[in-house]
């Protein structure tokens, strides 16, 4: 655990910082950058990239540290406000990837390979456009359909989790 030794963080470890919400890791990117030491500066790129909770009492400290005038019932509103995003970027990410993986699985039925599904995935609104388009392109009309089913699908999903 790499320990903070200067500034308004002093006694914080890197790994405090990755749990304190969008100050900390805002503090973190900028000893990554700036810090002159260069294993300071890849012990805070390593607490960037630990895929870390936001910790509510470290979170509303790290408010407090950063605006001193912030009362206790501020620094909690904001650290419930923290939580409440990191869960929701969660959940997202847990639908994008349920999606995703969903998408990949219809592709991979259909006999394509890594590189194919991956160039689909990337222009999935191209490839939809031309299984609607142009029947010609495709080798028979059961492919065509369950392509054009399985893109569907994947704008559905890709649309409700943007929306919510």
């Amino acid at each position: 655990m790499t320990q903070i030794t200067f500034g308004k963080f002093n006694g914080w470890t890197m790994e405090q910082l990755a749990q304190a919400g969008e100050i900390g890791r805002d503090y973190l990117a900028w000893c990554a950058s700036n810090l002159r030491n260069p294993g300071l500066r890849r012990a805070a790129e390593n607490a960037l990239k630990a895929n870390v909770a936001p910790n509510a009492f470290l979170v509303a400290q790290a408010l407090r540290v950063d605006e001193p005038g912030v009362t206790p019932d501020e620094a909690k509103r904001y650290a419930d406000e923290q939580l409440g995003q990191y869960e929701d970027d969660r959940a997202r990410d847990i639908a994008l990837a349920d999606a995703d993986a969903k998408l990949r699985q219809a592709l991979g039925d259909l006999g394509m390979t890594g590189p194919q599904i991956n160039a689909v995935i990337r222009d999935h609104g191209q490839y939809l456009e031309a299984a609607r388009t142009q029947p010609q392109r495709f080798s028979s009309e059961a492919k065509r359909r369950t392509l054009l089913a399985a893109l569907e699908t994947y704008e559905e999903q890709i649309g409700e989790i943007f929306r919510s």
